[in-house]
């Protein structure tokens, strides 16, 4: 084998380790939803709407108003949905740490949806409470 079969070897190589980088990435990245959003991205929409019980209530005591509301006014403003506006409301101050502690409790009844927004963090999250993007 000359040189310039061994230069062209290492690149053949080279090409082919860099596509199976870019495949097994996106393997092991977060899923997206329909029309390309990101799953964490859909889940918080999700909890916009969502004003029922809540599912983990031990963890809202950041936000006991949002308790009572889900539990005693059945779909008026309760749950999940005031846990968002919390959200929306931290994040639109610089807090997004808090902001992401909140979302992360509108996922607690789903352990893979609650790791997606995870994924995210809250830098991203916060973001998109305070852009919607």
């Amino acid at each position: 084998m000359n040189i310039k079969q061994n230069s062209t070897n290492r690149k053949g190589i080279a090409v082919a380790l860099a596509v199976l980088l870019i495949i097994s990435a996106a393997m092991v990245s977060p899923a997206h939803a329909q029309w390309g959003k990101p799953n964490w991205q859909s889940d918080i929409d999700w909890a916009i709407g969502d004003t029922g019980a809540p599912d983990c209530p031990w963890l809202y005591a950041p936000v006991p108003d949002c308790l009572a509301g889900g539990i005693f006014s059945g779909n008026t403003g309760g749950n999940r949905s005031c846990v968002i506006n919390h959200a929306r409301q931290l994040a639109a101050q610089g807090l997004d740490w808090a902001a992401f502690g909140l979302v992360l409790i509108t996922q607690c009844h789903n352990p893979p949806e609650q790791q997606n927004v995870a994924f995210a963090g809250p830098f991203a999250v916060a973001n998109y409470l305070r852009y919607g993007h």
